[in-house]
């Protein structure tokens, strides 16, 4: 196929292939799908008339000019096919945008962004990509995983565990017969790799530091964030501590708790249900307190405090 521009001003007094010369006024444009006529000398020619406004022109191009017109779309064609088979791959983009279905916004603000995951058996989740973020399994999740470039990975973490990704691409396909689901705190605040952070250390403050506070186990802590696993029994209560970070608390457990800022009465008992996600803007608002478990069963919560 050639694509053929006509002029019919001055100073254009020949059709101009698209992109040649100066004259891209008052074009038309014929498509021609390769009709030539044979000429005593040899050569092969091919012709059409055009019409603009009542007028009639001649336009000629050889059978070469036919080809390199014929090269130049193909090209154009091939180039704009291969471009949208990559982009996809190399232009992840944001999970909830790739499947609202499977990624849901449980929270958002400036700082933070709470992602509720859920896949079914076998379901496969396309190509997306995520800023740092904190990853909670809240069911046993076994996963391959694909990078951008292709690159396969297998996984598989079990229910209550917690890890720290850095910044990522990948595509993601359940490999369990049962649905899986995950909480995942995307950090926008993290813009350079996680470096760990010592623990504690020094004698036990009162109020006490909350790292160092017995029912309060820390997972790992970096300049971003601190993960705490924390369990109490029934009818067992924590020592007093201060909460004075902006904090996501997932709940892993069925239960029921009590809490009493030091000097206040005890607040109203509080359900938690496994799976539930609650944030507190401590850092706005500073408090200590004690929590007591009133309920039947271990009150089981990971406490993710973010550093500001």
């Amino acid at each position: 196929m050639s694509i053929l521009t006509h002029e019919r001003s001055a100073p254009c007094h020949r059709p101009q292939i698209l992109g040649e010369g100066g004259c891209l006024t008052q074009v038309l444009f014929w498509l021609e799908w390769g009709t030539s006529k044979a000429y005593p000398d040899g050569s092969r020619k091919s012709s059409r008339r055009y019409f603009s406004n009542g007028a009639t022109s001649r336009a000629v191009i050889t059978t070469g000019q036919m080809e390199d017109i014929q090269m130049h779309f193909w090209k154009l064609f091939l180039f704009a096919l291969i471009s949208s088979l990559i982009t996809p791959a190399a232009h992840a983009q944001d999970p909830v945008a790739v499947n609202p279905a499977i990624a849901k916004v449980e929270f958002e603000n400036n700082r933070i962004r709470v992602l509720r995951v859920h896949y079914e058996p076998h379901q496969k989740f396309a190509m997306h990509e995520h800023p740092a973020k904190v990853a909670v399994c809240l069911t046993n999740f076994h996963m391959h995983r694909v990078g951008p470039d292709g690159t396969p990975s297998e996984g598989a973490c079990p229910a209550g565990s917690v890890t720290w990704r850095e910044p990522e691409q990948h595509a993601v396909e359940n490999l369990d017969n049962a649905p899986a689901d995950t909480i995942e705190i995307e950090l926008k605040f993290a813009h350079e790799p996680a470096t760990a952070i010592p623990v504690g250390g020094g004698t036990l403050p009162d109020p006490l530091q909350i790292e160092l506070e017995p029912h309060h186990h820390v997972l790992f802590k970096n300049q971003y964030v601190e993960v705490m696993d924390v369990r109490i029994d029934p009818g067992d209560i924590t020592a007093y501590h201060t909460h004075a970070h902006d904090t996501v608390f997932v709940h892993l457990s069925d239960s029921l708790t009590r809490s009493q800022i030091k000097d206040k009465d005890w607040d109203p008992s509080r359900p938690s249900k496994p799976g539930g996600v609650s944030f507190d803007n401590d850092s706005q608002h500073p408090f200590t307190h004690h929590v007591k478990n009133v309920g039947t069963t271990a009150y089981h919560v990971l406490d993710i405090e973010l550093h500001p």
